[in-house]
């Protein structure tokens, strides 16, 4: 991004690799339609923003994970479909009806209480019922599944859309052939039961699920990390990561150099003194912290891209800033662009290097972006629009008003 930006940092999101995405996706799924996973403000990513692209690009829904997210993307002026994940309760009935979401639902006192919220408005709520596939966290045992549908078809005001399930190791192992994967056993009871219940919308596939068994997208997939480019693969070698793949990552982060000074041999940096200087050296601060999601644990063992070159976090990183080693880019200056994930020059450092630094997941690392950072949306290479911590709603239409409203949030 060619201009000076907010202090605290900044994350791009490409709305052409995201719309890359969804197209390859959707051919994926062969007929299936796309419910487009938005829930963590999109994965890091800003749930407006990207809700209102997924639709442009093809997507049939969003899905969000409570009726707080749902609400925020209708407070915003979302107005496409929504089907809400999470569990909701008898108390949560009007403001579902309210909000026109469909929910998921898994005992009668909450659909009953949807029925008679939804005549009491003159409306009908569209639901689906979750059934249990091994995660052992939300749905229904599968044998109680087709006596609670046929309870739901009898309550007045309701409109049975789906059926579901989520499987608990989709994106393990497929097998070798001599006999069927626990997703694979798992989906033949699924399917047995949502084949009884004759709804309009059968879904079982996220990601994982979708590149590794797309037999299974049935009519509708529930696509999350791979909408963003985020790889569902184990690693890089592992046929099923994105870059195996044709997906395209829409995530970058970036931040500024908002200091540079000398330090001498034996001298420390930041606190508890865990790195000292092994000869002279010099020292980047970077206006990014653990407040901002960049994780602690990336402490004297994560790198940044500095005019193209990788250099080493030095130090523990701070609240709000953290300190890298410039010995190697001699001329970097206070101003200066910095990359924690994407691409300077021919160096890159994605999402997954920062999650296995981490020895967790990229879904961890890009939920864990906090409000701070401007969301800058991007077409072609240049800002569209800025959503920042102030202004939920992506503003700005044009790459110059998009420039002003980042200076506006903090730039120079």
């Amino acid at each position: 991004m060619s201009m000076n930006a907010p202090y605290q940092g900044w994350v791009e999101v490409d709305l052409d690799a995201l719309d890359h995405n969804i197209a390859w996706l959707t051919a994926m799924a062969d007929g299936a339609v796309l419910g487009a996973v938005v829930k963590a403000n999109a994965y890091g990513h800003g749930a407006l923003a990207i809700a209102e692209a997924s639709m442009r690009a093809g997507a049939d829904r969003v899905c969000t994970y409570n009726l707080d997210e749902a609400s925020e993307l209708r407070t915003l002026g979302f107005r496409g479909p929504i089907l809400v994940l999470g569990r909701i309760f008898p108390s949560d009935a009007a403001r579902a009806v309210q909000l026109r979401v469909a929910v998921t639902v898994s005992e009668s006192e909450t659909a009953e209480a949807l029925g008679r919220e939804a005549l009491a408005h003159r409306m009908r709520a569209n639901v689906h019922v979750k059934i249990e596939a091994g995660l052992n966290r939300l749905g229904l045992p599968p044998v109680e599944a087709l006596p609670f549908i046929e309870r739901v078809r009898s309550v007045e005001g309701l409109v049975l859309e789906g059926i579901y399930t989520h499987f608990p190791s989709a994106d393990g192992p497929i097998g070798d052939g001599s006999g069927q994967s626990d997703t694979e056993q798992r989906f033949e009871r699924f399917v047995a039961i949502a084949d009884q219940a004759e709804v309009p919308l059968r879904h079982a596939a996220n990601t994982a699920t979708l590149l590794r068994y797309p037999q299974m997208a049935l009519d509708l997939v529930r696509v999350g990390i791979g909408l963003y480019g985020i790889s569902p693969g184990a690693s890089d070698d592992d046929p099923f990561s994105a870059r195996a793949l044709d997906l395209q990552p829409v995530l970058a982060w970036k931040a500024m150099l908002v200091d540079v000074h000398d330090v001498s041999q034996g001298e420390s940096v930041s606190y508890g003194a865990t790195w000292t200087a092994e000869q002279d050296s010099r020292i980047g601060v970077v206006a990014v912290g653990y407040a901002d999601g960049y994780r602690r644990a990336l402490s004297n063992r994560g790198s940044m891209l500095v005019q193209g070159v990788r250099v080493p976090v030095v130090g523990a990183v701070c609240m709000d800033m953290c300190m890298v080693n410039l010995s190697d880019v001699p001329d970097a200056a206070v101003g200066d662009e910095v990359t924690l994930i994407g691409a300077q020059g021919s160096e890159r450092i994605s999402l997954e290097d920062v999650a296995q630094q981490c020895d967790t997941i990229p879904h961890e690392i890009s939920t864990g972006i906090g409000d701070r950072p401007a969301r800058v949306y991007q077409r072609a290479g240049a800002p569209v629009a800025v959503q920042t911590k102030l202004d939920r709603a992506p503003i700005a239409t044009s790459a110059a008003t998009a420039r002003a409203a980042v200076v506006a949030a903090g730039g120079r």
